[in-house]
């Protein structure tokens, strides 16, 4: 298979609709002159860069699940150290995980101790019958074992000794990678130790991204009928943006899967002539071959599987994306801005006063440093204009803390023509 029909696959996952973070990430790939790259680098287009030594394949392996890079995933199995039919090792008893000679952390690890360290807790307590602790009590001590069993920084939210690469990539959601996986030639039929396939994987993730659509749109609708921060609904804007490519990444790789088992069925088909020759010759059938062939009915299954879950998968991510039109959120966006920016405000003659005083509470460098600004007499609303030269003026209103007008969600202003924003009511 040629490199260039090998990521014929993975380039379908380039036409979803990107973020504006994906966008700048790839406007500066393009367009922008990023050095002199030595022969023993690597630099990709989503900003990774590094050294392209033969030792540091499973880190950037792992690496490469953070932004779904997965032209990282490929340099980092060019090395000759590299093995595309590695699994995970190790995570006993708080030990680190072992890919490889890499070795990373998990999660999963950490909440497993805590689970462990807070029932071994209850226990003790019950035994001695001396520590009588409410709900409140025990979850502070419960918090504190949490920060006690988190002993080292974690890589990947979930690992299970046996996990392939390939298994490991869809626990985060890098579908991208999982592709370049596909194509390298992992076995996806490789189960871990808990007895998990590649598939069962692709259905908690495809659980977890179908929760968090649902989540995600009754955000959306909460605020399309309320007042809120624009800077709040931008971000789950963005948010949704991010888990719609997600999904969509996910029946993309559900499409490349469904031809991956097909391509395996007939594999096993010739399989099934190849180990009827043997037999015929008296000869001893290779494990590998037997195995191969002894795996058709679970393929069968597993492509069944495979289709009703792309099928799932693309009818949900339409009914959402069309909740999501329904809802309008980005109209009501527009509005919030018109209604943010339109000047109500009347000047007061102590205005310049007020609004340095409003700017020491509200303003992003030192707002920090107040810890309850909500108790304040008085909250002003305040506008900025600017005059034929330039200078800066004030424009304020103080609203009793018994007005109506204190009693409407809190907006933040982004001023013109300079980087403060102003906190009003």
């Amino acid at each position: 298979m040629s490199r260039n029909n090998k990521f014929g696959s993975i380039q379908k996952l380039a036409t979803r609709k990107t973020t504006s973070e994906e966008e700048t990430a790839l406007a500066l790939s393009k367009d922008v002159f990023r050095g002199f790259i030595p022969a023993n680098a690597i630099r990709t287009k989503k900003g990774f860069v590094g050294s392209k030594l033969d030792s540091l394949w499973a880190r950037y392996i792992i690496d490469s699940f953070e932004t779904d890079d997965g032209e990282l995933a490929d340099a980092a199995l060019d090395s000759c150290l590299a093995d595309i039919s590695m699994t995970v090792e190790g995570g006993d008893f708080g030990s680190p995980f072992i890919l490889g000679n890499y070795g990373f952390y998990a999660k999963s690890q950490f909440d497993n101790q805590a689970s462990v360290l807070s029932e071994n807790e209850r226990q003790l307590a019950q035994k001695n019958g001396k520590y009588y602790l409410s709900e409140r009590e025990w979850g502070y001590v419960d918090g504190k074992l949490g920060r006690f069993a988190k002993h080292g920084t974690e890589r990947v939210q979930h690992a299970t000794p046996g996990d392939t690469l390939l298994m490991l990539a869809l626990r985060e959601h890098a579908f991208e990678v999982g592709a370049v996986m596909i194509h390298r030639g992992v076995d996806p039929l490789v189960q871990n130790t808990k007895g998990e396939d590649m598939v069962h994987v692709v259905k908690e993730q495809y659980q977890v991204l179908a929760e968090d659509l649902r989540l995600i749109l009754l955000r959306l609708e909460s605020m399309a009928a309320a007042t809120i921060i624009p800077t709040e609904m931008e971000t789950a804007i963005k948010k949704d943006e991010k888990l719609v490519n997600k999904m969509n990444d996910l029946v993309v790789f559900l499409a490349l899967l469904k031809e991956t088992f097909d391509k395996r069925l007939k594999n096993i088909e010739q399989d099934k002539w190849t180990k009827r020759k043997y037999e015929l010759r008296n000869q001893e059938v290779p494990y590998e071959l037997r195995w191969n062939v002894a795996q058709e009915e679970n393929v069968q299954n597993l492509v069944k599987d495979v289709v009703e879950m792309r099928k799932c998968a693309a009818e949900r991510l339409e009914r959402h994306q069309r909740s999501v039109a329904d809802v309008n959120i980005r109209g009501v966006l527009e509005s919030q801005k018109e209604h943010l920016y339109r000047s109500e405000s009347k000047i007061d003659d102590d205005s310049l006063a007020s609004a340095e005083a409003a700017l020491r509470i509200v303003a992003p460098s030192v707002r920090t440093k107040v810890k309850k600004p909500e108790e304040l007499e008085n909250r002003l609303q305040i506008t900025f204009t600017y005059d034929e030269r330039g200078e800066r003026k004030y424009d304020i209103t103080a609203l009793p803390t018994d007005s109506s007008a204190y009693k409407e969600p809190l907006f933040v202003k982004k001023c013109e023509n300079s980087n403060e924003s102003i906190m009003y009511r």
